[in-house]
C-alpha cells in the first residue's frame, strides 16, 4: 500500500485524541472507482455517499458497510427496463452492454428479471470505447442478422457513441432502442444529427429537478476568486478556448473579462439537473446527519462532545436520516444504504432543428404497488422511424385460443409452434403454454377455446331406434289384443273352453303388459321411472310365465290321470290354478319390494363409455336384486320348458304343449343371449338390448296363444324371431467524449465540474441556513481523480491516512511511484498482494508462488512468476512415473492447499497416462502418532513399491521418523520440490532408507552474497520451555495448548474478594481428566460450602419416567409414575464433586499489545517520526528490532467507569490526567514485560548469542482503526528520513507481537497476513483467529476462547447445573464465546433459560430490563461471558438492586479483575467460579519495572505520561494546580497494578510471545550458519531401476484380462486363441535422470541414465552453491 500511495513525507507525531481528518466522503461518480474507495475506507467507518455509483454490488453491507447513495441502484433500473419491455409485449429482444462493471452487472440483472417475466434474449453483445473497428463490426453483424426488433442498451454513453456512428455509416435503421439512464438523457448523442435513427428510443432516467439559485451560482465562478486553484484556471481555459500562459500556439490569452453568462454549454445548462440534484441531496444527507448528531451531543451534557464527533458516530446517524429537500424529494436510506427508486420514462422525439429532444412520457416508482409501478402516457409516445404504432418484437406470433405453445427444439422458450388442443382440452387465452381439461360434465367445443356441456344420451321416443322399438311394442299389443278379441268372441266354443279360458285371458293380459312395459325403458330416466321399469318388467313376466306354467301343468296332469278312480285332477282345478298364479307372482312382488327397499334402481350419468358425451341410464342399484329378479323369471321359464317337453307327445288335438315348448325355448334363448349382449352393449344400446329382449320373449310367449285349427277359418299365425349379437367398438458513468485526442491530456469534463460546483453550492446553502447546523461551518476539499479508478482509490487512501499536506497539482499522467513489485515468496500472500495491486496495473513478479490458481488472468491480470506453476510439477512427476513403467503407485500428500491441489493434478494426469493409484494418504505435521501409524500401515500392506510424495518437508519429517522406527525399507520414493532438496531431511542419518529417492527441483544456481530470513516458517516450528516451566509450541491453527486455572472468589480480611485456585482444565489430557476440581476448597455463593442447585426440574426417582413439559426445554419435565407392569430402576446421576488439587494451568484471556520484529544496521536508536496512528515510542539500541503496538490508552468512554478504582482513591482521572485518553497501567506493564524479555534474551549466551534484539513500541490508543493504521505504518516502513542512500535498507518489520483485543487483532492479522508477517498475540482469544485461511500468519500464546467455552460447559456439567442463564458482552468476544458455550452445553444436556447481551454504553433502562429478566428467572447459576469493562456498570446496578443468591460462573476477562474484586460493594460475587490464565512468576520482573524513569529517555513522551499518571504530577509547567514532577519520585514506594507482580497471567504471555519469536530467529540463524558446513557429495553409480507394477507385463502371444473389481493395471495374461496372435509386450525400462521443461510446444522430458540413485544405495547431498557464511559475516541482506 505504501508503494501504491507513494507518500514519503514525514508524518508528525500528534495526540491520540486529535479529531479525524475527514468525517465523510461525497463521490466518486463511477461504480468501479466507488467500489475501490468504499472497500478501502469501510473498515474505518468513514461514510461514503455517492451521487452516481449505481452498481447493485455496492448494496452488499458486508463488503461496503459505510456506503450510501442518493441515486437508485442499477438493480431497480434493470427491473424497470424489464417491466417496460414486458408492458409492450416485447418477448424477443437483443441486448448491448458496456464491457465493465456498469454494463455487465446491469444487463445480468436485466436478463435475470426478464427470464422471470418470460422475455427471451436473442443475443447479448458487449462493447467498449477502445474496441477496434473490426470488433464493433462483428457486433453490428449480429444485430443485422437478428430477427428481434427491440434492442435494450445498458451502456455508458461514451461507449455507445462510437458504436452509434458506425451504425449510421451502415444505415441500420428500424430498431426500437430501450436505453439505460447513462445515455438516455445524453445531450451529446441527442444533438448529433447523423444518429437520428435513434428517434423513438425510450428509457429510464433519474428524475429531473430544479435547484433555485444554482444557475446564478454557477455563473459566478471565476479564477480570480481563487488564484491558486489550477482546476478553475483549466476550466476557464476550456470554456473560453484561451490560455493564462503566454504560448506561441496561437491560442488567445485569457484576460479575465470573459463572461459565463454568454456561454451555452453543458456547464451552464440547468434544464437537466438529474445527477447534479443527487450531489445536492448527498451533501444535505451528511448535513442532516451531522445536525442530528450535534443536537444529541448538546442534549447529553455529561458526554464529551469531542469524543462523539467521529466518522463512526456520523455513520450511525446517516443510516437514520429522513428529511425532505426544497425540491420536495424525500431522502432516506434503506438497510442497504439505497434510496427509494424513482425514474422518469423518457422518449426521444424529433425537434424542429432536426436534433432529438427528451419528452417525459411516464414514471416508475418502486414504492408503489405492483400494478402501479410503471405508469405510461401512451398517446404522447413516438416509436422508431417516427411512427405512432407500438412496434412488435416476438420470435413467434401469438398462439390463438384453442392452441398451445410447443417450444422449438434447441431454441429459447419464446420461439414456439402452435399446437391445437386435444379433444376435451381447451385454451381460452392467447399464448397459452398448455391446454386444460374440461370438467367431467363438459367437453371442448369445435374451436377448442370453450368448454360446453356434454351431450346427454339416452334412448328417447324421438330417435329412430326408440320409434322402431315403440312400434314393435305397439304391434305386440295390437296382435295380443286381436287374439284376445278372437278368444272373447269364441269363448263359448269347446276349444276355447277346453283351453282354460280364464288362464288364457290372464295370459293375454299379462302379455299386453309385457309389451307395454318395454315402453317404460324409453325416455329420460328418472328416479321413479327407473324403479318402475324394472319392477314392472319382473312382475309382468312372472305373471305371464305363471299362467303358461299353470296351463302346462293342467294339460300334463289331465293326460296322466286317466286311470279309473284317479282323483288327481281335483288338485288342479280352477281354484288351484288361480292360487298357483297368485303365489308365484307374489314371490316376485316380494323380491321387488325387498330390492326397492334395500337398494332401488336410480338414474345415473355414465361418463366412462364415452369422453365426449354422458350416458344417462338407470343404474340397477343392487346388482343382486336385479339378477335375482331375472333368475326367478329364468327358473320359472326353465320349469315350464321341462314340463312342456314332457307333454310334447300328447294327441295332435291337444298340441298346446308343443307351442309352450317352442315359446319357452325362444324365451330361454333370448335371455341367455341377453346376458353377454347386455354387459357388452354401451350407453343407450344397453337399454335397447333390454327392450329387444323383452319384446322378443313377449312375442315368443305369444306364440302359444295361436291355434292351428280354428273353426272360424282363421289361418294359423306363425312368428319367427331372429336373434343377432351386436358388438360395439369403443372408440442490461464517467463522461468521456469519443474521438478524444488521448495525447492531449487536458480535456476537462464540464459535467463533473458542474457536479463539484453543485456540491459547493449545497454546502454554501447549509452554511447560510439558520435551521440546519446553526453555528457550524462545513468545509470541503475536492480531489481530481482524473477519471481513473486507481487515482480514486489513492485519494481514498490519502483521506483515510489523514494526510493534510497540500497535494501538489500535477498532471494526471505523472509517473507512478512504483513501476513493478517483485515477490511474494509463497502463493497465499502473493494472492493477497496481486489482487490488491491488480486494479492499478502494477506488475507483480513472484519468484516462489507456485499455486496454479495464480494463472487466472481474470483475477490476477498483472501477475507473473519466474518459477513454474505446480501444475507442471505434477505433470512432470506423472511423466517420470510413466517413463519407468511404474503403473502401480501409492500417493502421500500434505493435507493443505499445496498437497491437495498438487496431488489432485497428478492423479488426473496419471489416469490419462494409464497409471493406477493403489492408495492416497494425506498427513500434516500436527497429526497424532496414531493417525500417522495408520498411514504407515496402509503403506506397509500395499503392493505398490513406488510412493509419490507431494508433501512439504515439515509435514514429511514426522512420517519419516516413524518410518525409520518401523524399519520400513525397499520403497522407491518420488518427491516434489518441497522436500526433494531439503537439507533437514538429507542431513538426518536415520533417514538413510530414502537413498535412491528421485524427484524434480528448481534448477540450481550460484548467487554469491545472498541471505534470506524466513522468520514465519521458524515460528511455526518453535518448541521450547521458558524458565517458568511452561512449554511453548503452536498447533496448525497457531494456537497453544489450552490450559486454565479454575479460580474461586473468596472473601479477604479487608472485605474485598480474593482469587483462590481450586482446580485446573487441561485440553491435552484425556476427556475424563480434562477438568480436575478440589471440591473441599470451593466457597459458593453467599459463603455457602454446599454446591448450589440449578435445575429446571428435580431428578425423577426410580419408578418414574421423565416427560418433557410442552413448549419448554428438555431440562424441564414432569416425573410420571411408571405404568403397571413397567419399571424404571435409575435416576439422574449424582453430582461428583470430589477431586484432588493439581498444579495451575494456562487459560485464554483478553486485552494488551501488538509487536513487530525487524533487522537494522543502526547502532544508535533514534526517535522515529512515525505515521499518524503511531503516537509514542520507546526505543533501544538494537541489531534486530522488535516493534510493538500497545493500547497504553483506552477509549474515553471507559475513563470514569473502569479506571477510577485502579487509582485507589485518587481524584477523578478526567480531572487529573493530561488531555487525551487515560493511561492504561496494565497495558504499560505488558510493554515493559516485553522489554524485560528482550533484555533477558540479549544477555543470554545460549539464545541468539552475538545477536542484539531491539524494540519499538507503538501506542494503538485502544482503537481498532488505529491498530490497523499502525499496522499499515509498520508494513509501509515509515522511518526517519535518512540522508544516506537507503536503497539497501532491510525489511522494516519481520514479526508483530500483539494486539491485546480480538477485534483489533482481526483487523491487523487480516491486513498483514498477505505480506507473510507473523503476528503473535498474547491476549487475542477469539476462536475465529484460528482460521488459517483468513489468518495464515497468526499465532498466540494464550488459548482460544473455544477451549474456555468448552471448559465452562464442562464445569457446569460437573456440578449438575442443567438450568442456567447466560450473560454476554455485545461484541465479538461475548457473542462468539457465548455461542460456542451454548452449542457445547446443548450437547452436554444443559438448558439455557435466558441469554442476555449488554454493553458498556447501554442506557440504564436497557440494563434494568436485563436485570428484570435475571430476577424473574428460576435458574440460580449465571454464566457471564463478558469483558470486565462491560460488566462493571451492570454490577453496580445489581448492587443497587440488591440482587443476591446467584452463583456466577465467569470467563477469564473478569474472573481475575482486581477492579471488580477490590470493590467492596460487589461482595455478592462471593463464591464466583471461573477459568483464568494460569498465573506464573517472572524472576527479576519487579526489579526491572521499578527501574523505569523518564530521565532514561528524555524524548520519550510515553514514559513522561506514565510518570505523570502514577505520581499525579506534571513534567510541564502548568497553572492547573497539579504539582510538578521532580524526578525524585520512586516507583518502589507505589502499590498499583503496574508494580504488582502477583498476577502475571497475561504479562507472562507477552514474555512467552517474545521468546517464541526469539527462538524462531535463533533456529533460523543456526540453520543459515550450518548451511556453510555442507560438504559436497559424490554421485554414486546408478543401480537397477526398481519395478512397481500390479501385474507383470504379458508376453507376446497373450492378452491382458483385467481382474474383476480391481484397477486396470491389475490383470491376468490369457493366451491368445487359435488363429489369433499378439506381437507386443509391456513397455521397457530406462535408467536415466531427467530435466523437465515447458514451452509453447508442450512438455518435454529428457532422461540422462548416468546419475540416478535408486533404493538400497547411499543417497547423495546436493550442495547449494550459496555462500551463507559470507552473508552472515557481512551482516547485510541483498535483494
Amino acid at each position: 500500500m505504501a508503494l501504491i500511495n507513494g507518500y514519503e513525507e514525514t508524518v508528525h507525531d500528534e495526540s491520540c485524541s486529535r479529531p479525524p481528518f475527514v468525517h465523510a466522503i461525497v463521490g466518486p461518480s463511477g461504480s468501479t472507482a466507488t467500489t475501490g474507495t468504499a472497500s478501502l475506507v469501510g473498515p474505518f467507518n468513514i461514510p461514503v455517499v455517492s451521487h452516481f455509483a449505481t452498481c447493485a454490488c455496492l448494496s452488499d453491507r458486508k463488503r461496503f458497510p459505510s456506503f450510501f447513495r442518493t441515486i437508485p441502484s442499477d438493480y431497480y433500473q434493470s427491473k424497470a427496463l424489464a417491466q417496460l419491455v414486458k408492458h409492450y409485449g416485447w418477448t424477443w429482444v437483443g441486448t448491448v452492454r458496456s464491457r465493465n462493471d456498469y454494463g455487465n452487472n446491469g444487463i445480468a440483472d436485466f436478463e435475470k428479471i426478464a427470464k422471470q417475466e418470460g422475455i427471451c434474449i436473442e443475443y447479448s453483445e458487449a462493447i467498449l470505447r477502445t474496441d477496434p473497428k473490426k470488433q464493433l463490426l462483428k457486433s453490428l453483424e449480429v444485430i443485422k442478422k437478428a430477427t428481434s426488433r427491440v434492442l435494450v442498451a445498458f451502456v455508458s454513453h461514451s461507449d455507445f457513441l462510437p458504436f452509434l456512428k458506425l451504425m449510421a455509416q451502415h444505415n441500420i435503421t428500424g430498431l426500437q432502442w430501450v436505453g439505460s439512464e447513462s445515455w438516455i438523457t445524453s445531450q451529446i448523442i441527442a444533438e448529433t444529427m447523423e444518429i437520428s435513427f435513434v428517434t423513438g428510443a425510450v428509457g429510464f432516467a433519474v428524475a429531473n429537478a430544479k435547484l433555485d439559485g444554482l444557475k446564478e451560482f454557477l455563473l459566478t465562478v471565476h479564477p480570480d476568486h481563487d488564484p491558486k486553484n489550477e482546476l478553475l484556471k483549466e476550466f476557464w481555459e476550456t470554456v473560453f478556448q484561451c490560455s493564462f500562459r503566454n504560448t506561441d500556439s496561437g491560442i488567445p490569452v485569457c484576460n479575465g473579462s470573459e463572461h459565463l453568462t454568454e456561454q451555452q454549454n453543458e456547464y451552464t445548462d440547468v434544464s437537466e439537473l438529474r445527477i447534479a440534484n443527487k450531489v445536492y441531496t448527498a451533501v444535505y444527507a451528511i448535513a442532516h446527519a451531522l445536525n442530528n448528531l450535534i443536537n444529541d451531543v448538546k442534549s447529553a451534557t455529561n458526554i464529551s462532545k469531542g469524543d462523539l464527533l467521529t466518522p463512526q458516530k456520523l455513520l450511525e446517524y446517516i443510516r437514520d436520516v429522513n428529511f425532505t429537500v426544497k425540491t420536495g424529494e424525500r431522502i432516506f436510506f434503506d438497510a442497504s444504504g439505497d434510496p427509494g427508486a424513482k425514474y422518469d420514462l423518457v422518449n426521444w422525439q424529433p425537434a424542429e432543428d432536426g436534433s432529438l429532444q427528451f419528452k417525459l412520457v411516464g414514471v416508475y416508482d418502486s414504492s408503489l404497488s405492483s400494478e402501479k409501478l410503471l405508469q405510461v402516457d401512451q398517446e404522447n409516445m413516438v416509436w422508431a422511424e417516427n411512427i405512432k404504432q407500438v412496434p412488435v418484437s416476438v420470435c413467434s406470433e401469438s398462439c390463438p385460443p384453442g392452441t398451445r405453445k410447443a417450444v422449438q427444439k434447441g431454441r429459447p422458450v419464446c420461439c414456439y409452434d402452435c399446437i391445437p388442443c386435444a379433444d376435451g382440452e381447451i385454451s381460452n387465452s392467447t399464448d397459452s403454454s398448455d391446454c386444460f381439461l374440461c370438467d367431467l360434465e363438459y367437453w371442448s367445443n369445435e374451436n377448442k377455446d370453450k368448454c360446453v356441456l356434454k351431450v346427454i344420451e339416452f334412448l328417447s321416443y324421438t330417435e329412430i331406434m326408440g320409434i322402431v322399438l315403440s312400434i314393435c311394442s305397439f304391434i305386440g299389443v295390437l296382435l295380443t289384443s286381436m287374439i284376445y278379441f278372437v278368444f272373447y268372441l269364441q269363448k263359448e266354443t269347446p276349444i276355447v273352453r277346453a283351453n282354460n279360458s280364464e288362464l288364457s285371458f290372464l295370459l293375454l293380459f299379462s302379455l299386453t303388459l309385457c309389451f307395454l312395459c318395454s315402453l317404460t325403458f324409453i325416455g329420460r330416466p328418472t328416479e321413479w321411472s327407473c324403479m318402475f321399469r324394472h319392477t314392472a318388467f319382473g312382475i309382468t313376466f312372472v305373471l305371464c310365465i305363471s299362467c303358461v306354467l299353470g296351463k302346462t301343468i293342467v294339460v300334463l296332469m289331465a293326460f296322466k290321470a286317466t286311470l279309473p278312480g284317479s282323483n288327481v285332477m281335483k288338485w288342479f282345478g280352477q281354484v288351484q290354478q288361480r292360487l298357483s298364479v297368485v303365489c308365484l307372482t307374489l314371490i316376485q312382488v316380494l323380491i321387488c319390494v325387498l330390492w326397492l327397499t334395500i337398494s332401488p334402481p336410480f338414474p345415473h350419468k355414465n361418463m366412462n363409455y364415452y369422453r365426449e358425451k354422458i350416458i344417462l341410464e338407470c343404474h340397477v342399484g343392487s346388482e343382486v336384486g336385479f339378477w335375482v329378479v331375472l333368475g326367478y323369471i329364468g327358473l320359472l321359464s326353465i320349469l315350464c320348458f321341462v314340463l312342456a317337453f314332457l307333454a310334447r307327445k300328447l294327441p295332435d288335438n291337444f298340441n298346446e304343449a308343443k307351442f309352450i315348448t317352442f315359446s319357452m325355448l325362444i324365451f330361454c334363448a333370448v335371455w341367455i343371449t341377453f346376458i353377454p349382449a347386455y354387459i357388452s352393449s354401451p350407453g343407450k344400446f344397453t337399454v335397447a338390448m333390454e327392450i329387444f329382449a323383452i319384446l322378443a320373449s313377449s312375442f315368443g310367449c305369444g306364440r302359444l296363444c295361436s291355434v292351428e285349427r280354428v273353426s272360424t277359418g282363421y289361418s294359423g299365425l306363425s312368428l319367427t324371431i331372429s336373434i343377432t349379437a351386436i358388438f360395439w367398438t369403443y372408440v442490461v458513468y464517467c463522461l468521456i467524449i469519443n474521438d478524444i485526442d488521448f495525447l492531449q491530456l487536458k480535456s476537462l469534463n464540464l459535467r463533473e465540474f458542474k457536479f463539484a460546483q453543485t456540491l459547493i453550492f449545497a454546502i454554501g446553502e447549509i452554511n447560510n441556513s439558520t435551521q440546519l447546523l446553526p453555528g457550524v461551518t462545513l468545509g470541503y476539499k475536492i480531489y481530481d481523480a482524473c477519471g481513473s479508478v486507481s487515482q480514486t482509490v489513492l485519494v481514498g487512501m490519502a483521506l483515510m491516512n489523514g494526510y493534510e499536506e497540500t497535494l501538489h497539482d500535477e498532471s494526471c499522467s505523472r509517473a507512478p511511484f512504483v513501476h513493478a513489485i517483485v515477490g511474494e515468496s509463497s502463493s497465499s500472500p502473493t494472492i493477497g498482494m496481486a489482487s490488491l495491486v491488480g486494479p492499478f496495473s502494477i506488475p507483480v513478479i513472484s519468484h516462489f508462488a507456485t499455486c496454479a490458481c495464480l494463472g487466472d488472468r481474470k483475477r490476477f491480470p498483472t501477475f507473473y512468476r519466474t518459477i513454474p506453476s505446480d501444475y507442471y510439477q505434477s505433470n512432470a512427476l506423472a511423466q517420470l512415473v510413466k517413463r519407468f513403467g511404474w503403473t502401480w503407485v501409492g500417493l502421500v500428500s500434505s493435507r493443505n492447499d499445496y498437497g491437495n491441489n498438487g496431488i489432485a493434478a497428478f492423479e488426473k494426469i496419471a489416469e490419462k497416462e494409464g497409471i493406477c493409484i493403489e492408495y492416497s494418504e494425506s498427513i500434516i505435521r500436527t497429526d497424532p502418532k496414531e493417525q500417522l501409524l495408520k498411514t504407515l500401515e496402509v503403506i506397509k500392506k500395499a503392493t505398490a513399491r513406488v510412493v509419490v510424495a507431494f508433501i512439504s518437508s515439515a509435514d514429511f519429517i514426522p512420517l519419516l521418523k516413524l518410518t525409520a522406527q518401523q524399519n520400513i525399507t525397499g520403497l522407491q520414493w518420488v518427491g516434489s520440490e518441497s522436500w526433494i532438496t531439503s537439507r533437514v531431511i538429507t542431513d538426518t542419518k536415520g533417514f538413510s532408507f530414502l537413498a535412491g529417492a528421485v524427484g524434480f527441483a528448481i534448477a540450481n544456481a550460484k548467487i554469491n552474497g545472498l541471505r534470506e530470513f524466513l522468520v514465519l516458517e521458524y515460528i511455526k516450528d518453535v518448541n521450547f520451555t521458558v524458565k517458568t516451566g511452561e512449554k511453548i509450541f503452536f498447533d496448525a491453527s497457531g494456537d497453544p495448548v489450552a490450559k486454565y486455572d479454575l479460580v474461586n472468589w473468596q472473601p479477604a480480611e479487608d472485605g474485598s474478594l480474593q482469587f483462590k485456585l481450586v482446580g485446573v482444565y487441561d485440553s491435552s489430557l484425556p476427556s475424563e481428566k480434562l477438568l480436575q476440581v478440589d471440591q473441599e476448597k470451593i466457597l459458593w455463593a453467599e459463603n455457602s460450602r454446599q454446591v448450589p442447585v440449578s435445575v429446571c426440574s428435580e431428578s425423577c426417582p426410580p419408578g418414574t419416567r421423565k416427560a418433557v413439559q410442552k413448549e419448554r426445554p428438555v431440562c424441564c419435565y414432569d416425573c410420571i409414575p411408571c405404568a403397571d407392569g413397567e419399571i424404571s430402576n435409575e435416576t439422574a446421576s449424582p453430582v461428583i464433586m470430589a477431586a484432588k488439587p493439581v498444579s495451575p494451568v494456562v487459560m485464554a484471556a483478553k486485552l494488551a499489545s501488538p509487536v513487530a520484529i525487524a533487522a537494522s544496521t543502526e547502532s544508535v536508536c533514534k526517535m522515529a517520526s512515525s505515521p499518524e496512528p503511531v503516537r509514542k515510542m520507546i526505543c533501544s539500541r538494537y541489531r534486530y528490532l522488535i516493534s510493538s503496538l500497545a493500547d497504553t490508552h483506552l477509549m474515553s468512554t471507559l475513563r470514569a467507569e473502569v479506571f477510577e478504582p485502579v487509582l485507589s482513591g485518587l481524584p477523578e482521572v478526567s480531572e487529573k490526567v493530561p488531555p487525551g485518553l487515560p493511561l492504561n497501567l496494565r497495558e504499560f506493564k505488558f510493554a515493559q514485560t516485553l522489554i524485560f524479555a528482550i533484555e533477558e534474551i540479549n544477555y543470554s549466551t545460549q539464545l541468539l548469542p552475538g545477536v542484539t534484539l531491539g524494540y519499538k513500541i507503538y501506542d494503538a490508543c485502544g482503537s481498532v482503526s488505529q491498530t490497523v493504521l499502525s499496522s499499515m505504518a509498520l508494513m509501509n516502513g515509515y522511518e526517519e528520513i535518512l540522508h544516506e542512500d537507503s536503497c539497501s535498507k532491510p525489511q522494516f518489520v519481520y514479526a508483530i507481537v500483539g494486539e491485546s483485543g480480538s477485534s483489533p487483532t482481526i483487523g491487523m492479522a487480516s491486513l498483514v497476513g498477505p505480506f507473510s508477517i507473523p503476528v503473535v498475540s498474547h491476549f487475542a482469544t477469539c476462536a475465529c483467529l484460528s482460521d488459517r485461511k483468513r489468518f495464515p500468519t497468526f499465532y498466540r500464546t494464550i488459548s482460544s476462547d473455544y477451549y474456555q467455552s468448552k471448559a465452562l460447559a464442562q464445569l457446569v456439567k460437573h456440578f449438575g447445573w442443567t438450568w442456567v442463564g447466560t450473560l454476554r458482552s455485545r461484541s465479538d468476544y461475548g457473542n462468539n464465546g457465548n455461542a460456542a458455550f451454548e452449542k457445547i452445553a446443548e450437547q452436554e444436556g444443559i438448558c439455557i433459560e435466558y441469554s442476555e447481551a449488554i454493553f458498556r454504553t447501554d442506557s440504564q433502562e436497557q440494563l434494568l430490563k436485563t436485570l428484570e429478566v435475571i430476577k424473574k428467572a428460576t435458574a440460580r447459576v449465571v454464566v457471564a461471558f463478558i469483558s470486565f469493562g462491560d460488566f462493571l456498570p451492570f454490577l453496580k446496578l445489581m448492587a443497587q438492586q440488591n440482587i443476591t443468591g446467584l452463583q456466577l460462573v465467569g470467563s477469564e476477562s473478569w474472573i481475575t479483575s482486581r477492579v471488580i474484586a477490590e470493590t467492596k460493594e460487589f461482595s455478592f460475587l462471593t463464591g464466583a467460579v471461573g477459568f483464568a490464565v494460569a498465573n506464573t512468576k517472572l524472576d527479576g520482573l519487579r526489579e526491572f519495572l521499578v527501574t523505569v524513569h523518564p530521565h532514561q529517555e528524555p524524548k520519550n513522551e510515553l514514559l513522561k505520561e506514565f510518570w505523570e499518571t502514577v505520581f499525579q504530577c506534571s513534567l510541564r509547567n502548568t497553572d492547573s494546580g497539579i504539582p510538578v514532577c521532580t524526578g525524585s519520585e520512586s516507583l518502589t514506594e507505589l502499590q498499583n497494578e503496574y508494580t504488582d507482580v502477583s498476577e502475571l497471567r497475561i504479562a507472562s504471555k507477552v514474555y512467552t510471545a517474545v521468546y517464541a519469536i526469539a527462538h524462531a530467529l535463533h533456529n533460523l540463524i543456526n540453520d543459515v550458519k550450518s548451511a556453510t558446513n555442507i560438504s559436497k557429495g559424490d554421485l554414486l553409480t546408478p543401480q537397477k531401476v526398481p519395478v512397481s507394477v500390479c501385474s507383470e507385463s504379458c508376453p507376446q502371444g497373450t492378452r491382458k484380462a483385467v481382474q474383476k473389481g480391481r484397477p486396470v493395471c491389475c490383470y491376468d495374461c490369457i493366451p491368445c486363441a487359435d488363429g489369433e496372435i499378439s506381437n507386443e509386450t509391456g513397455c521397457g525400462t530406462h535408467c536415466s535422470v531427467g530435466r523437465i521443461s515447458t514451452g509453447h510446444s508442450g512438455l518435454s522430458l529428457t532422461i540422462f541414465s548416468t546419475a540416478i540413485f535408486w533404493t538400497y544405495t547411499v543417497y547423495c547431498l546436493i550442495k547449494n552453491s550459496i555462500d551463507f557464511g559470507q552473508l552472515i559475516k557481512n551482516g547485510k541482506s541483498n535483494e
